[in-house]
């Protein structure tokens, strides 16, 4: 067996055992040295909560010279003096470290995600608690086996033997819990419960092994698939021993019902709500690319592109829609005209749309078309300047259009009284509902003479 060698000042510690820190998605083993957490045996199976830094002493198992591999175990996950850490040296780098029977009760208030199942070859007692449930396996009694020896006493003055009772109380609890105050995690949702046979807050968790944590920022939209009701039910059972709790486990069918299909109906449904959301006043900007839209329909300010949708994605889903007036415009341009060197853009006023831009031979052409329009509107440059400035220009046009009108710029436009380096056009989609006469063709023949 083999020791890294370190340098110790002080004599408190055996020499198999240091102190290591987590922090950061890192592990130190000195001050300054440290691994990245992916180059242990957690690999990506764990996030550990970065709201502190966690210390541990561990003991030295094996250490492989060949692989510069430390094979470990923690001793004390608490250790009530750190110090030594500071004193710690390494007279080589160590390339990853191996833990080895972790306990679970200690490990897991340390998680801030996980996925138990990859965790049983480093957790010793992982399969003590359950994860998931099935109706009957959630219902089932809890078994517990009491050494009466060990737990028993003499009260001398009455000579009679007396036995606490060491069977924890179990409590069973029906509630409901809204989704807006819910926590969704890797892998299970997070609730707190308030019950009168406690003194104190019980976290629980509700598994499903297809949450995400990103399910968080779009938690307000699943009492829509559920026929708008704002909570869902939750079963708890709850074990109390004394001043702890000792077990707990809960269930909710609604979170159990979350799955791809109901995940895509929420991707649905969010994607819709874009051909309505009101473009924040505070932003002065009218063009936006995929990634962009999201933040306008979410509070938080934060990525709302939960789903990494692309502009394609988000047009697809739109054109899903019954009725939509110019959905063959829409399909033609999308699919066979816009340059993909640029990204489709998106207007939220005064009209949810997009702009595609289209390369002629001798033109940069940008044309926007609006969800359910009755004209497409094409502003054509020269090729002399940098399609960036001509976006930019593009989007200086519509904000003018924005504040004046659509029937107001073109009656100024054809005055002359703006615009005049600008060739714009405009295509309408004469009798899109009839049946005898196909607009589209006409809308079509149209837009290629303009496409120069």
């Amino acid at each position: 067996m083999f020791f890294v060698n370190f340098v110790y000042k002080s004599l408190n510690m055996s020499k198999q055992t240091r102190i290591i820190k987590i922090s950061n998605n890192k592990l130190y083993y000195t001050s300054s040295d440290f691994i990245q957490l992916s180059e242990t045996n957690f690999t990506d199976t764990v996030c550990f909560n970065e709201r502190f830094e966690i210390y541990w002493l561990i003991e030295i198992l094996e250490y492989q010279k060949e692989r510069n591999l430390l094979i470990v175990t923690v001793v004390d996950y608490k250790p009530a003096d750190i110090s030594v850490f500071y004193e710690q040296k390494a007279k080589s780098k160590i390339n990853s470290f191996e833990f080895y029977k972790l306990k679970w009760e200690e490990l897991e208030p340390l998680l801030s995600s996980y996925q138990k199942i990859k965790l049983n070859d480093i957790v010793d007692d992982i399969n003590k608690e359950l994860t998931s449930y099935d109706e009957d396996e959630f219902d089932s009694p809890t078994i517990e086996k009491v050494d009466a020896e060990q737990f028993s006493f003499i009260d001398k003055d009455n000579l009679q033997e007396i036995k606490p009772d060491t069977k924890p109380k179990k409590y069973t609890k029906h509630f409901t819990y809204y989704f807006k105050d819910a926590e969704f995690k890797l892998g299970y949702v997070s609730v707190k419960g308030v019950f009168d046979f406690y003194y104190d807050i019980i976290d629980l968790r509700i598994y499903n092994d297809v949450i995400l944590p990103e399910y968080d920022f779009i938690k307000n939209y699943f009492p829509k698939v559920f026929n708008n009701n704002k909570q869902f039910n939750v079963k708890a059972i709850i074990e109390i021993k004394g001043d702890n709790v000792v077990k707990k486990r809960a269930y909710s069918e609604e979170i159990k019902l979350i799955d791809e299909k109901l995940i895509d109906s929420v991707k649905r449904l969010r994607t819709l709500e874009l051909a309505k959301v009101t473009q924040n006043e505070d932003i002065d900007k009218s063009l936006f690319t995929a990634d962009e839209i999201w933040d306008n329909i979410n509070d938080e300010g934060i990525d709302g592109n939960v789903f990494k949708q692309d502009e394609a994605d988000i047009i697809n889903t739109l054109l899903s829609i019954k009725d939509v007036r110019n959905r063959k415009q829409l399909e033609y341009l999308a699919g066979y005209k816009h340059n993909p060197k640029e990204k489709i853009r998106f207007t939220l006023r005064p009209l949810f749309g997009f702009i595609f831009y289209i390369e002629g031979e001798t033109m940069n052409h940008f044309c926007w078309e609006l969800l359910n329009s009755h004209a497409t509107y094409l502003w054509s440059f020269e090729k002399e300047e940098k399609t960036e400035i001509q976006i930019k220009r593009v989007e200086e046009i519509i904000n003018i259009v924005r504040d004046t009108g659509r029937q107001e710029y073109k009656s100024a436009y054809l005055r002359n009284e703006l615009d005049t380096d600008v060739f714009f056009n405009t295509i309408n989609h004469k009798h899109a509902n009839s049946d005898f006469i196909d607009g589209f063709v006409l809308w079509k023949h149209k837009l290629k003479e303009m496409i120069v």
